[in-house]
């Protein structure tokens, strides 16, 4: 996902997406605030949740130095 990106992501991915935050819209809407509220050197990250069985969108500030637990990057 791009600032211009004008592609929507397509089979698994997308159902996931669409199961974790209800459509791809509301998705891009999210990971778009938590991408604009990092301070300093930081990113939103997509994430899978084993444990809940869903994708979640996390922020990494600062290079992460706190470890993100019991996800996995997606």
């Amino acid at each position: 996902m791009s600032p211009s990106g004008k592609r929507k992501p397509t089979g698994q991915m997308l159902r996931l997406i669409e199961q974790s935050f209800d459509s791809y819209d509301a998705f891009k809407s999210q990971f778009s605030a938590a991408a604009k509220q990092v301070e300093g050197v930081g990113w939103a990250i997509l994430v899978w949740a084993p444990r809940s069985q869903r994708l979640e969108i996390l922020q990494a500030e600062r290079h992460q130095f706190l470890s993100q637990w019991d996800v996995i990057p997606f």
